[in-house]
């Protein structure tokens, strides 16, 4: 049993560990890190069908990172897990689902991530989310650059793997434009979240293609 585990104040920041292991490949990790889970904490029943959901996701997205595939070439019956995930309910874990399904496989939803409240590493009230208006992002999809023109003054730029794991922040300087290199970072599907100078966000999606 990993002692520092209880020392995390929610589920979902158990989760978002998960998520850095998952990020990072380290499989057995996150294996272990799953184990313990339900070990250290009290689940309510909400919690257990995500964290029962969480594992079949991550089943998904682990036989495609082994197999050397995208989010976008996945096998009849990992497209049939996503949908019984997306259908679930309408909390994260199902959100992921459905912006893979939406993203790649022409799905529609009525209630995918569009610059709603989900929970990455939230600054505080300090910040206000604004609409996705605030700021152009291109190209996306993408295969080379991107870049982040906003309507205003940009602070930072983050940017999030689809299970909520950091993959870059970018200093925006104050400027309105801000470019991130994509050499290294690997095809799929990413969650783009715009801290202005103003104390605002805009957050959306953005696909990598190879």
């Amino acid at each position: 049993m990993r002692s520092w585990l209880t020392l995390r104040n929610s589920f979902e920041a158990d989760l978002g560990i998960a998520d850095t292991y998952l990020a990072e490949e380290d499989f057995t990790e996150f294996e272990n890190f799953l184990e313990d889970v339900p070990v250290n904490r009290d689940l309510n029943t909400e919690q257990e069908e995500d964290f029962d959901l969480y594992g079949r996701l991550a089943e998904v997205i682990i036989a495609a990172i082994e197999d050397d595939r995208s989010e976008a070439l996945l096998g009849q019956d990992e497209i049939d897990s996503l949908e019984v995930i997306a259908y679930a309910n309408d909390r994260r874990i199902a959100r992921v689902a459905k912006n893979i399904l939406e993203a790649f496989y022409g799905y529609e939803f009525d209630d995918t991530y569009e610059n709603r409240g989900w929970k990455i590493n939230d600054p505080g009230d300090a910040w206000k989310r604004v609409a996705e208006e605030q700021v152009d992002v291109y190209p996306n999809p993408s295969s080379g650059n991107v870049i982040f023109e906003g309507k205003k003054s940009i602070a930072i730029v983050e940017i999030y793997g689809l299970l909520g794991a950091p993959v870059r922040e970018l200093d925006g300087l104050h400027q309105k434009n801000v470019l991130w290199d994509i050499q290294d970072v690997k095809e799929g599907l990413y969650v783009y979240r715009v801290l202005f100078t103003d104390g605002t966000i805009s957050s959306d999606k953005l696909r990598l293609i190879r």
